[in-house]
Formats: structure tokens, sequence, C-alpha cells
């Protein structure tokens, strides 16, 4: 079994990602955007931890603003979300996941979390971990992948 955080929008906010990785004891974390430099810091103060990472519009860094991995035979596509204009729906996301033979799209972006199923694929956005406005809390995502199942969660600190 593999253990995921999904994490987006720290906005340079790290203490909440430090609780939520000793709460959840991960096996990986992925950042979605928009707090960059706060998943490297991560990665300094938990070092086994393997991390990954795609840039937001607020980041200012020269990296993929998409990403698709496997892990454990699942295709997972992650991206911020800007770039296909998740504020104002996830057609566009959704549609791109799709055409990428994606299990599981992760984004960010709304700050709104979003835990659901579209054709069999699962998606979601994990909220913000830091940038929370009142009288919201931090939120997260965890995703366990084991024997071919997948299962989604969003969390609350």
């Amino acid at each position: 079994m593999t253990k995921i955080l999904v994490v987006s929008d720290s906005h340079g906010t790290t203490e909440h990602m430090t609780q939520a990785v000793r709460d959840s004891m991960p096996d990986m974390m992925i950042h979605l955007g928009d707090g960059w430099h706060d998943a490297v810091k991560i990665r300094y103060q938990f070092p086994d931890l393997y991390v990954v990472q795609v840039p937001g519009n607020c980041d200012y860094v020269d990296d993929d603003l998409e990403k698709l991995i496997e892990i454990e035979g699942k295709r997972i596509f992650i991206c911020h979300g800007h770039q296909f204009s998740v504020k104002m729906g996830y057609g566009r996301v959704l549609q791109e996941a799709l055409e990428k033979k994606a299990d599981i799209l992760l984004c960010g972006h709304t700050h709104v979390v979003c835990q659901d199923y579209y054709k069999g694929m699962a998606v979601l956005n994990p909220g913000t971990i830091g940038d929370v406005k009142e009288p919201g809390r931090p939120t997260y995502g965890i995703i366990e992948i084991n024997k071919g199942k997948i299962n989604i969660e969003a969390w609350c600190l």
C-alpha cells in the first residue's frame, strides 16, 4: 500500500504541512503549487519523504506546470489548475486528465475541497493547507493505493 499526502496553496505556511505529515505518516507528498519553497522546506524537514510538486500561478520557478506520474500502476495527473481555469469549472482539466488516461486527477488553485469521481477517475482538490480565510480550517487530501484500489479522502486540521 502507498499512502500519499496531497496539499496545495500553502502560500508560505509550512507548519500546517508539518502537522499533516506527522498526523498522516505518508509514504510521499504531492504539492500542487502556490508554495513551491514551502514544499522544499518540507523535503529538508522530512528527508525520507518523497515529494513531487508542480508550480502554481504564485510560484516563480521554471518547472513543468503539469506532470503525469505513476504509482503502483496508477496514472496520476497533477497540476495547480490555473492553466485550466479551474476556478470557472473543472471541465477543461477533467478532459485533459482523461486524454492522458489518468486514474487520478489532482489539482488545486480554488482553495476549496473537491473530492469526486468522474468517468471512473478519482478527482481530488485538497483545498488549501495554508491560505485559510476565516472561518475555514486548513485542508489536505490523503490517497491510498492498495492492490489496484484507490481511496481518496479530504481532511481538515
